[in-house]
């Protein structure tokens, strides 16, 4: 029989240290990182799909989406008076946020 394929969204952030930390929205608790961002893009792909093989193994259904977002940047002018921050926070967490409550993800599984 052959195995069906599916894509989820990565979320890959430059590590403090150096390197990748990767972790999935869909799937929270589903993390892993690298030294370089193809290390990351594989150790992804193994975590997630040992994190799926678990799901299948306790019989629970694994997420399918039909539809990918359009991640971008959008330019803007600040005001004069605006103070920035560049302290290392997630930069994705807008998003991630985004993507979470798209996909309709219980509550429960954040706890």
């Amino acid at each position: 029989m052959q195995k069906k394929k599916l894509q989820y969204h990565a979320v890959f952030e430059p590590a403090e240290k150096g390197g990748y930390n990767v972790s999935f929205p869909q799937f929270p608790g589903c993390v892993t990182f690298g030294r370089t961002f193809e290390e990351t893009k594989k150790k992804a792909q193994e975590v997630l799909e040992l994190w799926l093989e678990e799901l299948a193994a306790e019989g629970e259904k694994i997420p399918a989406f039909k539809f990918r977002p359009i991640i971008d940047e959008v330019q803007v002018f600040l005001p004069a008076k605006a103070k920035i921050s560049y302290k290392n926070k997630p930069i994705f967490i807008g998003t991630l946020l985004a993507i979470i409550k798209q996909s309709k993800i219980p509550k429960e599984k954040f706890n």
